[in-house]
């Protein structure tokens, strides 16, 4: 059974706030208050004192017993923006998994949002698995008493549970997902300490359910460095679905001011059998955060983790303005290396045309591709957006109209949009 609820951050509630975020992203990516490119330069209204702001969605909460645990489990899920959830999808996304999802969910979405916004990794579902009491049950993947330093430690006896945890997620939650929303098979798992610790492990199965490992300072000295044993044979010839692993840790001392030795060193020897094991199909990252500690280390390596997964997927304007089909071609290549079909983003369409409509005056250029950004996410109140005033500019009142109206029907709200169709349907458009 699965049960769900709406997850919201905290609404803000500063006029200044909104207006200064307003300012940055038109500063930065030239995008309306709404989060679509500003097409036209109609300052935005200031809100009135009496406006009560809507809060901001972050995803979803839900609930799944699981046959596996034999527990009831938490997982949340934050959608890619151009994902309209109850309509059918003509695009499939990745899917990042959160391993101690309630201490990763808000920064790890953030970052994914921030980079997609900039074109430099896919849209995805983020999944964050919700952590319980039994931490060290779930996250180890052998039994021991033991504690980093050798001291017997009698809170984590219950241990060695990883391997059934990783059979909850590749039988239970991983078909949950991929039932309920439309996903490729393109999976991203991100672990912290004991949650990376777990992420590795899974990374060593054969077939491994995850395409990318980012492991976030893992806990690799558990079990007498169990893991860093069992990774040379089985890591020799990775699994050619297993494309990349990226490993981090802190060069600070623990927050009570231990030196974490026996951790590092243990990542360090992981590292080296990761460099061993490089070959066309399978590469890896070890990065040493001089500025952070084993609890820190984690924000920084999110960003840093998501990006060299994805290194090669950013394509800059000047490389394509001239040429368009440089995209297409870009995006094969990308599609061929992970084998499965990745779109080029919404976001790197809009920059595109964004230049070719206001900056190089080809209107007839940018039409055509926002016009295929429109049929690649029909979902997206904004890609119809941004090909209507797209239209206007060009003078087709009617493209515009129909394209405003489109815009309504995915989002009854939109007030911008809803201003457009009274004024084209009284034979009037904006200047």
């Amino acid at each position: 059974m699965i049960i769900g609820q709406s997850l919201r951050a905290v609404p803000a509630k500063s006029p200044l706030g909104r207006a200064i975020g307003i300012m940055f992203c038109a500063a930065t990516l030239g995008v309306s208050a709404c989060g679509k490119p500003a097409m036209s330069a109609r300052p935005a209204a200031a809100p009135t004192a009496t406006e009560k702001a809507p809060a901001i969605h972050l995803g979803e909460k839900f609930k799944l017993f699981s046959k596996v645990l034999g527990e009831e489990r938490q997982y949340w899920v934050h959608a890619p923006p151009t994902y309209r959830g109850g309509r059918p999808a003509s695009t499939s996304y990745p899917v990042l998994y959160l391993i101690d999802g309630e201490s990763h969910f808000q920064s790890a979405v953030a970052t994914v949002d921030f980079l997609t916004g900039l074109a430099m990794i896919p849209e995805m579902f983020v999944v964050a698995v919700i952590g319980t009491d039994h931490r060290e049950r779930d996250l180890t993947p052998t039994h021991s008493t033991k504690g980093p330093h050798g001291e017997v430690n009698p809170r984590i006896a219950d241990s060695g549970g990883g391997e059934r945890f990783e059979r909850f997620l590749e039988s239970e939650l991983i078909p949950t997902i991929d039932s309920a929303y439309p996903t490729i098979p393109l999976r991203v798992v991100i672990g912290h300490s004991l949650g990376g610790l777990l992420s590795l492990h899974a990374a060593l199965k054969e077939p491994p359910p995850f395409h990318a490992i980012i492991a976030m300072d893992p806990s690799l000295w558990w079990d007498e460095q169990v893991l860093v044993r069992q990774a040379g044979p089985r890591l020799a010839k990775p699994d050619a679905r297993l494309k990349s692993i990226y490993l981090s840790t802190g060069a600070l001392p623990l927050d009570n001011g231990e030196d974490d030795m026996e951790g590092r060193a243990a990542t360090q020897a992981f590292a080296a059998i990761l460099t061993r094991s490089a070959s066309a199909t399978f590469r890896s990252k070890f990065e040493v955060f001089a500025h952070a500690n084993h609890q820190s280390v984690a924000f920084p390596s999110l960003y840093e983790g998501l990006l060299f997964t994805f290194d090669g997927f950013k394509i800059a304007t000047s490389e394509v303005i001239d040429d368009t089909s440089r995209i297409d071609a870009h995006f094969r290549r990308l599609s061929e290396k992970w084998g499965v079909e990745l779109r080029p983003p919404q976001r790197l369409i809009d920059l595109v045309s964004y230049t070719l409509l206001f900056e190089m005056n080809k209107v007839d250029d940018a039409i055509r591709l926002l016009e295929r950004n429109a049929k690649s996410y029909p979902s997206s109140a904004a890609a119809h957006d941004h090909l209507g005033r797209a239209y206007l500019v060009k003078g087709d009142t009617t493209s515009a109209r129909r394209c405003f109206e489109r815009v309504l029907e995915l989002d009854p709200s939109d007030e911008d949009a809803r201003t457009e169709v009274v004024k084209l349907r009284k034979g009037q458009s904006s200047p």
